[in-house]
């Protein structure tokens, strides 16, 4: 089988998942959509917070993935309306910019997605379920790759779990 069939069969598998799998995308939990995620991008983390205020999970997702010092490092925005990367930024996403970032990032990793509609519907019904849980996006502009390179890295904020996970855009293939 071909590289190109072999990917384009993996992007099939995943955007019929969530049509043919019989989840009710109202009833959908955020870790599932996050679940999701990492399946795409092939990379996630998990952070513990003991907050549900979303400064304060942005906050303690910094204390926990890198240390408590580093908090009063990173400069906040609400409702970013793109993917940072590499600027020291910790902020919350617009539904719109997370969807965007999916899908052009996706791309980028695996080409045969770039103005793939049922990919982009896919997209969209991952960040429909996660807002209808509950969740928020976020990004953490100061991420890097297993490779130590900068990296674009979603965050997925869920509010009554207290949780954050963490998803690599951009991970690392070396």
């Amino acid at each position: 089988m071909s590289r190109f069939l072999g990917l384009f069969l993996v992007v099939l598998s995943l955007a019929g998942s969530a049509l043919a799998d019989g989840t009710d995308p109202g009833k959908a939990d955020v870790a599932d959509v996050a679940k999701r995620l990492a399946k795409i991008f092939e990379s996630a983390g998990r952070y513990e917070v003991k907050t549900s205020t979303l400064p304060g999970m942005l906050q303690a997702y910094v204390a926990k993935r890198y240390q408590p010092s580093d908090v009063a490092l990173r400069r906040y925005v609400k409702d970013a309306t793109r993917v940072g990367v590499n600027d020291n930024t910790l902020a919350t996403l617009t539904p719109q910019a997370a969807f965007a970032g999916i899908v052009s990032y996706a791309a980028e990793l695996r080409p045969e997605t770039k103005d793939d509609a049922q990919f982009e519907t896919y997209a969209r019904d991952l960040v429909t379920r996660a807002l209808k849980a509950g969740a928020r996006f976020g990004y953490d502009g100061s991420a890097q790759s297993r490779c130590a390179a900068p990296t674009a890295e979603l965050l997925v904020l869920d509010t009554q779990a207290q949780l954050v996970y963490a998803v690599d855009l951009q991970p690392c293939r070396e």
